[in-house]
């Protein structure tokens, strides 16, 4: 306890943990026994992560394998075909082929690689969800958190895939067992006389809590869905009503633009038929000219012609 600036602060020391960076690390001595059991869940989380990574390793492999066979066989019995070899190896090729297709098909690889990324994730998360409780609260929250962290540590285990064959993974040096504290025991069965697990009365009421939560949800999602709905409809509305005025608006414009342009045309008409007149009337004028200018040495040449004629 201390004085500043005229009121009482109240300093609590938060009380020795463990470095949950170092699971094997042994924890205080002096440490509850709900921190030591939550170590326990924390360190079978990072059992199971740990667990369902090299499982994922070894099916992607797996994979792999089986993924180059195919394309191997599968070139080889092309090839044989295309080159015409004798049916038997063709058909011995074709049959192998099938078998391996029929393998891959039944061992589904790649569902189960999916399940063993999903465990993965979720104990990855659970891992680091203990840690952030062991280190940050203390003891007495640490109790408080207790129940709900082993109800997710068993509803992850009952819910990811099941690991099967732990027992066959051991340490290539001290031939024990790398997962000593995973196996298919329930968790809450081990633990049943440790704490108290939540009643039936206590269950249902959580259910139906989950449920009332839901129902809330989903109505506010309907409505939202409705409000969402409504509004597409009047902006959908109000988009029509604007492309139809913008339709109408276009149309008018084009019938003013082909309005203008056939009156453009009929004056170009009327100029060209004007022109054409001027040309022909020209044409004409030059042409009576040309027959008076014709028709005057006409007649001078006949009066020389005539006078000539007088002479003689």
């Amino acid at each position: 306890e201390g004085k500043g600036k005229g009121e009482d602060v109240v300093v609590t020391k938060k009380q020795d943990s463990f470095d949950t960076s170092k699971p094997d690390e042994k924890p205080p001595a002096n440490a509850p026994a709900v921190v030591l059991r939550l170590r326990t869940i924390y360190r079978k989380s990072v059992e199971y992560r740990v667990a369902h990574t090299l499982f994922e390793s070894k099916i992607t492999r797996s994979m792999i394998f089986l993924s180059f066979a195919h394309l191997v066989l599968s070139s080889v019995t092309s090839s044989a075909l295309f080159l015409g070899l004798h049916p038997l190896v063709t058909g011995m090729l074709s049959f192998v082929l099938t078998g391996l297709n029929t393998l891959v098909n039944t061992l589904r690889l790649g569902e189960k690689q999916a399940a063993h990324t999903a465990g993965r994730l979720t104990f990855a998360n659970l891992q680091r969800a203990f840690a952030e409780v062991l280190v940050v609260n203390t003891d007495k929250e640490v109790g408080d958190l207790f129940e709900g962290c082993a109800l997710r540590f068993q509803e992850a285990v009952d819910t990811t895939v099941k690991l099967i064959g732990l027992d066959l993974l051991k340490d290539p040096e001290s031939k024990q067992k790398l997962f000593s504290l995973i196996g298919s025991t329930s968790f809450l069965a081990q633990a049943r006389g440790s704490f108290n697990p939540p009643s039936l009365e206590d269950m249902r009421r959580q259910a139906e809590a989950k449920a009332e939560e839901e129902k809330a949800n989903l109505e506010a999602r309907v409505e939202a869905g409705v409000e969402g709905a409504k509004d597409q409809a009047l902006n959908a509305g109000a988009d029509a009503e604007a492309k139809a005025k913008a339709q109408v608006a276009a149309a008018k414009q084009e019938a003013a633009d082909a309005k203008r342009k056939a009156r453009a045309q009929v004056e170009e008409a009327k100029q060209k038929a004007q022109a054409e007149a001027a040309a022909a009337q020209q044409r004409a004028a030059n042409a009576a000219a040309d027959a008076e200018k014709m028709a005057a040495e006409a007649r001078q040449k006949a009066q020389a012609e005539a006078a000539a004629a007088k002479e003689e």
